[in-house]
């Protein structure tokens, strides 16, 4: 993997100044839309004459406009907003569903406990304590499970359908996984975006930056990347184009 561009996008005081929850991306033909909603702070003096930065209740909100290609910004529309609209939708969780895979019934029957039953025979035949919860849902491809776990850091796993063998594991801190060109790419405990291979797990790439991940397609990856400047000491998220 190599970054194609990258693009500056905004900056922030510490991290919980920055509000990357509320960044949405899209995608059309050749462009790319980018929403973002920045914090405004003000800066007080305190009684013992110490400044402080306060949230001011106020956000900036930017839908930035640009070209797939090279990064470069087309328009950017900027306006302050009292509030930020928030999506929300009822989950339903991994843990509390079966997933049926031809005779195959797999669900979390315990605390960490993953099993498998034969739907003809009524029959459970493999227990496996994955030693975490379940945080994405199961998939099966040629008689192999996938699937990512959160808690003590998080574990991506794959499973031998038909005995509940650990094929191989791999600590993604419990984030999504994608599927590109056949193979997993996944996030490692560092924040590094990594493409490995789904019969043994090894490393085929990796990212050469970390950063959250906004869109994946087979030929790139999107992602905002974030770093330290210690000269202003503040935080720049970039929004980073990295080719596969």
């Amino acid at each position: 993997m190599k970054t194609k561009w990258s693009h500056h996008l905004y900056s922030y005081l510490n991290k919980q100044d920055s509000v990357n929850w509320n960044v949405s991306f899209t995608i059309n033909n050749e462009e790319l839309y980018v929403n973002t909603s920045e914090r405004i702070l003000k800066t007080i003096e305190t009684a013992d004459n110490k400044i402080a930065h306060v949230f001011s209740g106020e956000y900036v909100v930017k839908k930035i406009h640009l070209n797939i290609t090279d990064g470069k910004i087309i328009t950017i529309d900027k306006k302050v907003s009292s509030s930020i609209n928030r999506k929300t939708t009822k989950i339903i969780s991994p843990d509390s569903k079966h997933y049926y895979f031809d005779e195959y019934d797999v669900f979390m029957s315990a605390k960490w406990t993953m099993s498998c039953r034969n739907v003809k025979t009524d029959e459970i035949i493999w227990n496996r304590n994955i030693r975490h919860w379940l945080y994405t849902e199961v998939e099966h491809k040629s008689g192999i499970l996938y699937f990512s776990t959160q808690g003590n850091g998080g574990l991506f796993y794959a499973l031998c359908l038909a005995t509940g063998e650990i094929l191989f594991s791999y600590s993604n801190s419990a984030v999504e996984y994608y599927w590109i060109k056949d193979n997993i790419l996944i996030c490692d405990k560092n924040q590094y975006w990594i493409l490995i291979d789904k019969q043994n797990g090894f490393v085929i790439d990796k990212c050469p930056v970390p950063g959250d991940l906004l869109y994946v397609n087979d030929n790139y990856i999107y992602l905002l990347y974030k770093k330290y400047n210690r000269s202003n000491r503040t935080y720049e998220s970039n929004l980073c184009c990295i080719e596969l």
